[in-house]
C-alpha cells in the first residue's frame, strides 16, 4: 500500500468508524478472527434433541399446548396460560424461570423458552412451571379453543 493510501485511509477513517462503528470490528474482534478461524466449533445435535425433549415432556405433562415441535432452533414457543404473556412470564420469574413474552417478538399471548439451560435446571424448573401454570388456570377459566397441532409422539 502506497504512502498517499495509508494517509488518505488515517484521514477518513475515524469519521467512517463515527458514522458506521456497528459496522467495523473492534481492535479486539479484528485480533480474534484469526483465532476463530481455527476453533472447531461445532453444536452437539443429539444433545440438543435430548434437552428440547426434555422440556416438551415437563411443559406438555402440565398442561401447557404447544403450536408446533420446534425444529433447528433454540426455542419453543408456548400458549399463555393467561391472555397477557407478560404477566404469566412475570409470574414464572418468581420461580426463577426466565422466559421471553411473546408479546415482544409480535406474538401476544405466547412466550418463548430457551433451550440453552442445562440438564440439571430443566429438572429443577419443573417445580415452577407447574406452579405458575395452576396459579394461572385457577385465576383464569378462559379457554382460546385454538387447534394445536398434536406432538405427542414427538420421540
Amino acid at each position: 500500500m502506497s504512502l498517499d493510501y495509508r494517509l488518505l485511509f488515517r484521514k477518513y477513517l475515524p469519521r467512517t468508524l463515527t458514522i458506521n462503528g456497528y459496522t467495523v470490528p473492534d481492535c479486539v474482534t479484528q485480533y480474534m478472527i484469526q483465532d476463530i478461524e481455527t476453533l472447531s466449533i461445532s453444536i452437539d445435535v443429539q444433545h440438543m434433541e435430548k434437552k428440547l425433549n426434555m422440556i416438551l415432556d415437563i411443559l406438555l405433562s402440565i398442561g401447557y399446548k404447544i403450536p408446533v415441535k420446534p425444529q433447528g432452533t433454540f426455542y419453543i414457543l408456548v400458549k399463555s396460560p393467561l391472555e397477557n404473556d407478560q404477566t404469566f412470564c412475570e409470574l414464572l420469574l418468581k420461580y426463577n424461570i426466565l422466559c421471553l413474552p411473546g408479546s415482544v417478538c409480535g406474538i401476544p399471548g405466547y412466550f418463548r423458552v430457551c433451550l440453552t439451560a442445562n440438564e440439571d435446571m430443566i429438572e429443577k424448573s419443573q417445580y415452577g412451571f407447574k406452579e405458575a401454570y395452576q396459579q394461572a388456570i385457577s385465576s383464569s377459566n378462559t379457554d382460546n379453543n385454538i387447534d394445536f397441532v398434536n406432538i405427542q409422539n414427538y420421540t
